[in-house]
């Protein structure tokens, strides 16, 4: 089991509007089977919806309020759906800072179960600040290079 930062327990998405669960969103569960060879096994997951920063020249801190997001559980039964209907073996997160997800842990242990590759892309150095060792979670899922957004520093 995964060891789940102090800072990331004390995040309570029920205790602020900003934090609302994403509820409105449909999951994109079946779709087209993709047929080139570049594609053939992958799907996208979202996870969020906005972000959780208020940095103040983004366009997600004016547009995109408040942050929502699904809840792991939610998210690894709507990953085993998108696997038995459209035949995934990796699954990307979608996200704009997939890394501020409260159940980023519980999300990659689930889904590291399930799918060969998982794709993460968009997170924010401030998070790895936060929490240094997120970086030896993301290469054990196999991510071997990091692209971050330069607000976050």
């Amino acid at each position: 089991m995964l060891d789940v930062p102090g800072f990331l327990l004390a995040y309570n998405p029920k205790k602020s509007s900003k934090r609302a669960q994403l509820k409105q969103i449909k999951v994109l569960e079946k779709g087209i089977v993709q047929y080139n060879e570049e594609e053939l096994g992958s799907g996208y997951l979202q996870i969020s919806e906005g972000c959780r920063g208020s940095c103040s020249f983004c366009a997600e801190n004016w547009t995109r309020k408040p942050y929502r997001e699904l809840s792991s559980s939610v998210l690894l039964e709507k990953s085993l759906i998108m696997k038995a209907e459209m035949g995934l073996e990796n699954i990307d997160l979608f996200s704009f800072n997939f890394n501020m997800h409260s159940d980023f842990y519980k999300l990659l242990l689930g889904l590291s179960r399930t799918f060969r590759k998982i794709g993460l892309k968009s997170q924010r150095f401030d998070m790895f600040a936060g929490d240094p060792e997120m970086i030896f979670y993301q290469q054990a899922a196999g991510k071997a290079s990091f692209s971050c957004g330069l607000e976050g520093i």
